[in-house]
């Protein structure tokens, strides 16, 4: 078995497997394309199976990069995929690609295909243990005027920030921070923003995504109970069920009383969400059936049969299938901010390179040198001591519990230099269009797109647009130039 960096291949009865030892990204989809070339070209494969168990993440460009492999070897080579990560299975299924490719659910799926015996396991790199719920990612995190009286109170110390752009604060700055704790500061409206400043962010890239799932979902679960229960107010058996005010202590009591009906109706009720929202998920659906009030579930404890229950429990099901694709955006966005911070990173890294003493001389040479970790070290470390950092801000402005006001939320990425590419300006800058009649899976297979990694490059933010029209989310994304300092910002707005 011969040893790559970022894969590792295997030949059995002719037949290849490639297992991806990374996550691919525009950082290491040039890379691993070319290993692949390479190694496709010398053994003329009839079958290859890709096994994608360790790939944590995929961006777009990942995503171009197969495109480009199938395209390709398409006369000679049939390609099999196995072991996508939920996540990784969500780039192939926003661009319509999951029946372009042909994917497994697991390496024991592909392993049925005729003559295929099991191939020696390769060897995987160790992956560092994470503490569990916390993650190690140096920011500022800014209180709102709530979140500073909470502190206050609690005598939690707090401290005077200065933020990238020359702004004081109040909050904390902090090395990691424990996720259970964040999602409860932002869904109580305690904080206003984050800053991250680093000279790079694909390191910490498992981190960031993290990070930004974990506070867009605690927004979305704190806006659905209040959204539920106006949903609720249509149904007349909820609202006299209101208008009796039962007080809390007896609804407790009665709901524990029943608990072995109760977790049936949920049961019930999830299996109903799965069915029909492709983009739920049984822990967020389960969450989100948490977060039903206890009246309710008394309610439809009381004659579950009736045709008054029997409609009640059906509006919830309506309203948890509807709000299930809420529960994408998380990943959306986080998916969609990884391009964001890459395409800066990216821009970044040529304008530090641009400028060095070398490269000046010889700038064809720059794209070699990028590829190059020992110059992208030296780049760092000079970055570092030039204090020429990427900066990412997420704000929020409103209240995640009122439903009838919108939160804003406002994500940015600056970079020194320009803006990296014009793809990246036009999708960035122009305006959503209306749905298209042709899919990608469409255009590809009628081969009328032209393939290019470049094109690709945000293909995310698409589905992203697509998804919050549909969920009646404004977004707005913008890209703009400061000369005077010679910084590119890249901007997402969401109202929520």
């Amino acid at each position: 078995m011969e040893k790559h960096s970022f894969l590792s291949f295997s030949e059995v009865r002719g037949m290849a497997v490639i297992t991806f030892l990374t996550s691919i990204s525009l950082a290491e989809s040039e890379n691993i394309i070319r290993e692949l070339r390479d190694y496709l070209r010398q053994g003329q494969y009839p079958r290859v199976f890709l096994r994608m168990d360790h790939v944590h993440y995929l961006d777009s460009s990942g995503l171009g990069l197969f495109i480009n492999l199938q395209h390709e070897f398409r006369t000679t080579t049939q390609f099999r995929f196995s072991g996508l990560r939920p996540n990784v299975r969500m780039v192939f299924e926003f661009s319509n690609l999951l029946h372009y490719f042909t994917i497994d659910d697991n390496w024991a799926e592909s392993l049925k295909v005729p003559e295929l015996p099991k191939p020696a396991a390769p060897v995987l790199p160790v992956e560092k243990a994470v503490p569990h719920e916390v993650l190690a990612i140096e920011g500022k995190y800014i209180l709102t005027e709530d979140g500073v009286n909470y502190c206050t109170q609690k005598q939690i110390p707090v401290k005077d920030l200065r933020l990238y752009r020359g702004a004081m604060v109040s909050g904390f700055s902090w090395s990691s921070i424990n996720t259970a704790m964040l999602e409860r500061f932002v869904t109580h409206g305690l904080l206003a923003g984050v800053e991250l400043e680093r000279t790079e962010f694909l390191d910490k890239r498992d981190k960031i995504l993290k990070l930004t799932e974990v506070l867009f979902d605690g927004i979305a679960m704190k806006r659905f109970r209040p959204l539920l229960k106006l949903k609720l107010m249509e149904d007349e058996t909820y609202r006299r069920l209101a208008a009796r005010n039962i007080s809390p202590a007896r609804l407790r009591s009665a709901v524990k009383g029943h608990a072995q009906v109760i977790t049936r109706l949920k049961s019930e009720i999830e299996e109903g969400v799965l069915r029909r929202s492709s983009g739920a998920t049984r822990p967020k659906t389960a969450r989100l059936l948490d977060l039903v009030d206890d009246s309710v579930w008394f309610l439809l404890t009381q004659g579950p049969s009736t045709s008054g229950n029997l409609v009640l429990r059906q509006r919830i099901l309506e309203a948890v299938v509807a709000y299930s694709g809420r529960l994408e955006l998380s990943e959306s966005i986080a998916l969609n901010l990884m391009e964001f911070l890459q395409q800066a990173e990216r821009a970044h890294f040529l304008n530090l390179a641009e400028r060095d003493p070398f490269t000046r001389k010889n700038p064809q040479s720059i794209p070699e040198l990028l590829a190059d970790q020992r110059f992208r070290d030296r780049l760092v470390a000079k970055a570092k001591l030039q204090n020429e950092l990427l900066v990412m801000n997420m704000n929020f402005d409103g209240n995640p519990h009122d439903s009838l006001s919108g939160l804003v939320v406002e994500i940015t990425v600056r970079n020194k230099g320009v803006a990296g590419n014009l793809v990246r300006t036009e999708l960035l800058t122009k305006k959503a269009k209306d749905r298209t009649n042709h899919s990608l899976e469409d255009m590809l297979i009628e081969e009328s797109l032209e393939i290019n990694l470049e094109n690709l490059s945000l293909l995310n933010l698409n589905a992203l647009k697509e998804l919050c029209r549909e969920q009646d989310i404004i977004i707005e994304t913008s890209l703009t130039r400061d000369e005077r300092s010679d910084e590119t910002v890249a901007s997402m707005k969401l109202v929520l």
